[in-house]
């Protein structure tokens, strides 16, 4: 599906058209933290989380290495293809 395609079918459905757009910040508010960690990390929560809010470990701020937002990044096109899936299933 296009951007021109998803911003057609967005402006349509009052549903969608609700939809903002979403910041790396904003993933546990619209996701399962605990569910991406275990899935697509095989960690806790808590790691996520202390990754995702860039949390202080050892005096600096923890983050993503290059490899774990590849892998993220990846799971978020999986859960955005399960969902799409999923919604098709609906209409």
């Amino acid at each position: 599906m296009t951007i021109e395609e998803i911003d057609a079918r967005t402006a349509e459905s009052p549903v969608l058209s609700q939809i903002t757009d979403l910041s790396e910040c904003d993933v546990m508010n619209v996701l399962n933290g605990a569910y991406l960690a275990k899935r697509f990390f095989g960690k806790s929560r808590s790691w996520f989380s202390k990754k995702l809010n860039h949390n202080i470990n050892n005096g600096k701020p923890d983050d993503f290495t290059q490899e774990e937002r590849k892998k993220l990044a990846n799971a978020l096109r999986v859960l955005s293809f399960e969902l799409d899936e999923l919604a098709d299933t609906l209409e």
